[in-house]
């Protein structure tokens, strides 16, 4: 059977996704269009999300290759085999 905390889980995730569709419902894009026209937000958006990417794959490399790199090798020779 469902224990409290599954149910308190399932309730949270749902809520959390009704914050970020209330959020969305409640945006009025009129009024931001003034800020938009410019293209400095999406030029901003763009810095960020490819400094994101830098960093991700930076992170990525280093646990994966540097780090954790003897576990690695050993699960890929299992999977190989």
């Amino acid at each position: 059977g469902a224990t409290v905390t599954d149910v308190a889980k399932s309730l949270r995730e749902w809520l959390f996704c009704l914050a970020f569709v209330s959020i969305g419902l409640e945006t009025n894009f009129r009024k931001l269009l003034p800020y938009l026209k410019d293209g400095k937000p999406l030029a901003l958006y763009l810095c960020g999300q490819s400094l994101n990417l830098v960093l991700t794959l930076l992170m990525a490399w280093l646990m994966f290759g540097v780090v954790f790199k003897d576990r690695v090798d050993e699960v890929l020779g299992v999977i190989a085999k």
